[in-house]
């Protein structure tokens, strides 16, 4: 994902001295990370999943901070809404959805107000897309496992993310940008729908880089970089 940047790092300081390892969250088993595996909002969603085609669900997350606007919550709830396709909406701590949003959307939604379980949701074989705020952890965790992202930053560096992602790498879709620009519930709702299609340019770019994350950590670059700052620690102790 930042190969020019860690490129001119090396050319800044020498190119034996940037050492790029990562992405680590590969490394984990595809039962583990943020929360206990056991934990109910874990298995119900998974569950829920299981029941999906694949590449059939969007899935929606701004993160465990960020908190939106009424008129964006709105917004979303009205766009997933009017697509017609499968979602699953993680909603923030101080969003109130629509009283009775659940009841019309049915069994083709799924609300999960708390902690979901981001990296095993963005693994399962019914994700098609993540529309994301473009936190750091949430680019990398996407990016690595081949998920196409719409982008709608909302404060801080997110705005460079999405910048990076889109215009730069072309994996990811542009939706929204913070909670001025807001699109209409109509053009969210049509670009849902054509996340879902996995012939697009930007899905098959995403792919590409996970498979370049894979090999990186198993025996790639991560590894001889890794490999390479660790005997440079010990020759320092020498």
């Amino acid at each position: 994902m930042e190969g020019d940047y860690i490129d001119y790092l090396k050319g800044e300081y020498g190119p034996d001295r940037v050492w790029a390892v990562g992405p680590l969250k590969l490394l984990e088993d595809e039962g583990s990370g943020s929360g206990s595996s056991s934990t109910p909002a874990r298995h119900d969603v998974m569950t829920w999943l299981d029941q999906r085609r694949d590449g059939s669900v969007v899935f929606v997350c701004f993160g465990s901070w960020v908190s939106l606007t009424e008129n964006t919550v709105n917004v979303i709830a009205a766009g997933l809404e009017r697509s017609g396709v499968n979602f699953v909406w993680r909603v923030g701590d101080n969003d109130v959805v629509p009283s009775d949003f659940e009841e019309r959307v049915g069994c083709r939604g799924y609300v999960i107000k708390g902690w979901a379980p981001q990296m095993q949701i963005l693994r399962h074989r019914a994700l098609a897309s993540f529309l994301t705020h473009c936190g750091w952890n949430s680019a990398v965790e996407a990016t690595s496992v081949g998920a196409p992202m719409l982008t709608w930053p909302i404060t801080g560096d997110q705005f460079i993310t999405a910048k990076l992602l889109v215009d730069h790498l072309g994996v990811a879709f542009r939706a929204g940008e913070g909670n001025r620009v807001v699109p209409e519930p109509d053009k969210l709702a049509q670009i849902l729908r054509e996340s879902l299609d996995n012939t697009r340019p930007e899905i098959v770019r995403v792919k590409k880089l996970s498979d370049a994350a894979f090999v990186a950590i198993k025996g790639g670059s991560s590894n001889g970089d890794l490999d390479d700052l660790a005997t440079r620690l010990v020759e320092l102790k020498k």
